[in-house]
């Protein structure tokens, strides 16, 4: 009978990806949830849904931080989208996260749901 124990890789969770924070004309910042097991997380941002035209030096940036500030490209583009996945200790990675989009140059705004329905008049 063979020992196969060292041969089994941990599977990494999926991250969440969070709604971005500070969106402004020069940067914004990408968040997201922890993934237990993980030692690092891995960021792609990019132009389009698909990823196809990824920024340059976010093709695969790394950080052991749940949060990393994204200083956008020049050239008039003002809308991006960013997603992550996990890295474990032997290099595995899980599936890249669900995709964020982010509005540059725009301020994150958050609705007040309450105050907006108390203001209506019928």
């Amino acid at each position: 009978v063979t020992d196969k124990s060292n041969c089994r890789k941990q599977i990494l969770s999926t991250p969440v990806a969070l709604p971005e924070r500070g969106a402004d004309n020069t940067s914004f910042i990408a968040v997201w949830k922890a993934v237990s097991g993980a030692l690092m997380y891995g960021i792609q941002v990019a132009t389009d849904s698909t990823f196809r035209n990824l920024l340059p030096n976010w093709q695969n940036a790394t950080t052991t931080a749940t949060r990393i500030e994204v200083n956008r490209a020049s050239g008039g583009v003002n809308l991006y989208y960013y997603r992550v996945r996990a890295i474990g200790g032997s290099n595995e990675q899980s599936q890249y996260s669900n995709i964020i989009p982010v509005v540059a140059g725009a301020p994150s705004c958050r609705l007040d749901v309450t105050a907006a329905k108390s203001n209506i008049s019928r």
